[in-house]
């Protein structure tokens, strides 16, 4: 056979055999493009993915519910500046966001009811046994209407503030007169009722404060004691006063949430819940032990003191006002905080 007929028998060849290829590709996308597509969930987080929070606490759990829904759903982190705390409420009612984290008291929408978590010596330092009390209020109806605009998947009890100092505080004598920054009107209501002098500063000037001597006391859970290197300068914790938990939530749009597939919510679903509550208050109460842990191991100033029964007591004593004038200025809230105190023991059980 001459080069020009093996020529053309190769031309013809590769022709049929392309022509055979782009019809079983037309076929094989056809088909591809006939199967539902995953839907994607837009979750505003307001955090960023590569914080430690976000890998340790809230990634798993989206890691779980990306895993169940296959096929059917993945959910996509939406970091800052998608959303942050104080619109992230906004963005998921109003539909920018499909699903989002919210700190509660950081979204500037009222939730009276459920500040109950952040009275300070309420309960102790248990995120997991808070995040299952805070659920059965809500599956109780103690939390009322606070969120019959969105679908709630959970809602968690965060990591509670301790008071951290300069100096060692071992008594109310000492901690009168000095001043300490304070996280919230309720915890600086504490303060003041503790002896304190309380000062409102902002977060992204609380480093230079505490250098400068500007305060004395910090109000801080570990994680801010760590990672924002607060413990580098504030080294003596009180171990056992606790001033309160603030309460945060996943939660979806409601009309997003009813246009998934029937399969879709019912995936949605099996992650809404108690279970689900407990699981992410399981995850911080880790976090935390292991963010002390750590300011221990990194400084050996760090310390950790315990007040002695009596005088723990004796500033509990003096907290109690700032409890008892939350309850006259709630609706239902002295159930509210008797509720709460009594799921949080069976909790703990």
């Amino acid at each position: 056979m001459s080069l020009l007929g093996s020529s053309t028998f190769t031309w013809r060849a590769l022709r049929r055999t392309s022509a055979g290829a782009l019809a079983l590709a037309a076929t094989t996308l056809g088909l591809a493009s006939a199967a539902p597509a995953e839907t994607v969930i837009k979750f505003a987080t307001t955090m960023p993915n590569g914080s430690v929070m976000m890998k340790a606490v809230y990634q798993p759990w989206i890691d779980a519910l990306n895993e169940a829904g296959k096929g059917e759903f993945v959910v996509v982190p939406q970091e800052p500046p998608f959303a942050v705390t104080t619109n992230v409420w906004d963005r998921v009612v109003s539909g920018v966001a499909d699903m989002g984290f919210a700190i509660l008291p950081n979204t500037g929408v009222p939730f009276p009811r459920s500040t109950v978590s952040m009275l300070p010596g309420l309960v102790d330092n248990d995120t997991e046994a808070g995040s299952i009390a805070f659920w059965r209020l809500y599956e109780r109806g103690l939390l009322a209407d606070e969120f019959d605009s969105v679908k709630i998947m959970n809602i968690v009890a965060l990591p509670p503030a301790v008071l951290v100092s300069k100096e060692p505080i071992t008594s109310l004598d000492q901690l009168a007169g000095k001043k300490v920054r304070v996280l919230d009107k309720i915890s600086a209501d504490a303060v003041e009722a503790l002896g304190g002098s309380s000062i409102a500063i902002p977060f992204s000037d609380t480093y230079q404060a505490l250098s400068s001597g500007v305060v004395d006391a910090i109000l801080a859970n570990g994680t801010t004691l760590l990672y924002y290197k607060f413990g580098e300068l504030m080294t003596k914790q009180v171990n056992n006063v606790y001033f309160g938990m603030l309460p945060s939530v996943i939660f979806m749009n409601k009309a997003f949430y009813e246009s998934l597939s029937p399969k879709a919510k019912e995936i949605v679903d099996t992650f809404v819940g108690e279970e689900s509550s407990r699981q992410i208050g399981a995850a911080y109460t880790k976090f935390e032990s292991e963010n002390y842990a750590t300011l221990g191991s990194q400084n050996s100033e760090y310390t950790f003191i315990e007040l002695p029964r009596e005088e723990r007591d004796r500033w509990h004593e003096a907290i109690e006002p700032i409890v008892s004038d939350w309850v006259s200025a709630t609706p239902d809230g002295q159930a509210l905080v008797d509720a709460f105190k009594e799921e949080y023991a069976k909790a703990k059980q």
